[in-house]
């Protein structure tokens, strides 16, 4: 915690100073506004994988992309979104707003659908459920990353996050220690009331794995943003977490509120949180 503090102070530093000539303050790409909603391109249902399914059926999954209106030949970080609903329901649009007002920051975003349970060939398992929509995610990402220059996405920045489902599913994208050749283009993770499933838990019945995930010393930082009050993905698991980066020497930053159940809130008028745009920020640096 004091070195992700100290890399907190040491950004606020460097970033204070930005001033014109005339004394007025500039825009700082990623953490200020820099665009208007009508300088975003938003390009909806780009269909990124389709899966043939047990019933000879195919199913396509989409994508929505936003990115900023300017020279094409610019490369921005890419910033992914993973929309919640227990992985039952739920579905990209969800996630839309945020990745509008991430765009307005500079990003080029993307909001995804991926495989619900309702997809998969019965029986199966937490397992499979979760492994499912990793590898969507993933295969998201690698699509994205394969279209780099079509989107100006420098293929060398991905930040991923999501809320509740979603938020899980970010978090096994960048810890899941199956093989992912990208893996190491990730920066840095957006928990919102999610984390890493647990094997075992007294207040988290539903959702176990058979499988430990292990987080390596090697992997991307991670926000965690959490309701103490949640009663759908208790608050153990946003500890967890903590614990699990603590242990590899991972910076963490994590954000409890005492009074919030499934769901925090933001204290700014965005929907998001004032600290995930300095969290990104720190990331790319």
């Amino acid at each position: 915690m004091r070195r992700i503090c100290t890399i907190f102070v040491i950004c606020l530093l460097c970033i204070a100073p930005t001033f014109t000539s005339f004394g007025q303050t500039k825009a700082v790409r990623y953490l200020e506004d820099i665009f208007q909603p009508e300088q975003l391109k938003i390009e909806t249902d780009i269909v990124y994988k389709t899966i043939e399914k047990s019933n000879k059926s195919i199913l396509e999954l989409k994508m929505d992309i936003v990115s900023p209106l300017e020279e094409s030949s610019k490369k921005r970080p890419l910033l992914v979104w993973i929309h919640g609903g227990g992985f039952v329901s739920g579905s990209k649009e969800v996630m839309m707003k945020r990745c509008i007002e991430f765009a307005q920051l500079g990003y080029v975003t993307c909001t995804i659908n991926y495989r619900l349970v309702r997809d998969l060939s019965y029986p199966f398992t937490m397992d499979t459920v979760i492994e499912a929509a990793v590898d969507d995610s993933r295969d998201a990402i690698d699509w994205l990353l394969d279209n780099a220059f079509t989107f100006g996405i420098d293929e060398n920045i991905v930040l991923v996050g999501g809320s509740s489902a979603g938020a899980i599913t970010s978090c096994h994208v960048a810890y899941d220690d199956r093989p992912w050749n990208n893996k190491d283009k990730l920066k840095g993770i957006i928990s919102l009331w999610g984390g890493i499933l647990p094997t075992h838990s007294a207040d988290f019945e539903l959702g176990l794995i058979s499988y430990d995930v292990i987080v390596d010393e090697d992997e991307c930082s991670v926000c965690i943003i959490h309701g103490a009050k949640d009663t759908t993905v208790p608050v153990s698991m946003a500890y967890a977490l903590e614990e699990k980066c603590a242990d590899a020497g991972i910076p963490c930053i994590m954000k409890i509120d005492p009074h919030a159940a499934h769901g925090v809130r933001s204290d700014i008028n965005k929907i998001y949180h004032s600290i995930e745009p300095l969290f990104l920020y720190i990331c790319m640096q």
